[in-house]
C-alpha cells in the first residue's frame, strides 16, 4: 500500500488558493480593489467609439486582468486596464 501524499497535489496550470490576490503588472492598485457598485469610465479600445460610464460589478480574473461592467444596461467583460 502507498503512502497518501501529505500536500495537496495542484496541476502547475492553476496555482493553490492562498487567499491573495493574483494581479499581472497591467492592473494598478487602485483597479485591483475595485468593489461591486463602483462607477468606473470604460475606455474602449476600438476608437473610443462606446467609452463611457459604468457600473463595476466584478473581476472575471486577476490572472487574466478581466472585469466585469455594466454599461447601457448590456454586461460585458472587458480587460481592467481600460477602466479608469
Amino acid at each position: 500500500m502507498s503512502k497518501a501524499p501529505e500536500e495537496p497535489f495542484y496541476p502547475s496550470t492553476f496555482p493553490p488558493f492562498t487567499g491573495k490576490k493574483i494581479m499581472t503588472n497591467e492592473v494598478s492598485v487602485w483597479q485591483a480593489n475595485l468593489g461591486t457598485g463602483d462607477e468606473v469610465y470604460w475606455n474602449d479600445p476600438d476608437e473610443g467609439i462606446c467609452s463611457g460610464h459604468a457600473t463595476f460589478v466584478g473581476h472575471m480574473s486577476y490572472v487574466d486582468g478581466v472585469s466585469v461592467i455594466v454599461k447601457d444596461d448590456v454586461k460585458m467583460q472587458v480587460f481592467t486596464k481600460e477602466l479608469s
